[in-house]
């Protein structure tokens, strides 16, 4: 089974009880996410509404504070597991324009969008540097993006990510915060700022704020 089978398969299972297992665990990264993207707004002066994409957006519980407390932002998701879609289709109606498809492979035109999240998807992904280079197409010359990743700068969650690495396939790659960073800088962004914390005990967060250049070619 390839990876993305594995991904999909696991989700199909988590789907029906995912938001109320880990709801701990989402308080604490949705949290993060929304801090940052509410410091990415902040920067951002226009007076057309502004478009936002969720990649790997799973039930759409992050999409929901987002309409929440920005209604005026043209919000779309996308995940590569259709029972995840499906949840978050239940709980966003048609206020978000919802999309199932591989985060490695988007299907939208360049430039399309002012602000893009990820939120605890990265472990997924079986290739990060393709991941950011197509956040980065689809993004508009200055748009931003809010990554929220598993990182394994302490030991102990080190040792966490090793140990669900080995039970679950469908985790692929754990980096430090530094990690991260330099694949941002790699593919085109500017690291903004990065803040790490603690989803529990064992897990420990970062969420990075990267922009892409304003000016290209």
């Amino acid at each position: 089974m390839d990876h993305h089978r594995h991904v999909a398969k696991e989700y199909a299972e988590h789907a029906a009880y995912y938001d109320q297992r880990w709801a701990r665990y989402n308080r604490a990264s949705c949290s993060g996410t929304l801090n940052a993207v509410a410091q990415c707004l902040s920067s951002t002066d226009t007076d057309t509404p502004l478009s936002l994409l969720d990649i790997a957006c799973g039930t759409g519980l992050l999409l929901a504070q987002i309409h929440e407390t920005q209604p005026a932002i043209n919000l779309f998701g996308i995940d590569l597991s259709a029972h995840m879609l499906a949840k978050a289709q239940q709980r966003l109606g048609a206020q978000v324009d919802l999309q199932q498809g591989n985060a490695e492979q988007l299907p939208f035109p360049d430039r399309q969008f002012d602000l893009a999240v990820c939120n605890s998807a990265a472990q997924h992904f079986t290739s990060l540097g393709g991941f950011l280079n197509e956040a980065f197409r689809v993004l508009k010359p200055g748009g931003q993006l809010v990554l929220t990743v598993w990182a394994s700068d302490r030991l102990i969650a080190r040792l966490h990510y090793r140990w669900l690495r080995w039970r679950h396939p469908a985790i692929h790659r754990i980096l430090k915060t530094s990690g991260y960073a330099e694949l941002l800088n790699l593919n085109g962004f500017t690291l903004l700022d990065a803040s790490q914390y603690s989803a529990g005990p064992l897990w420990t967060l970062t969420t990075l704020r990267a922009r892409k250049p304003p000016q290209i070619a």
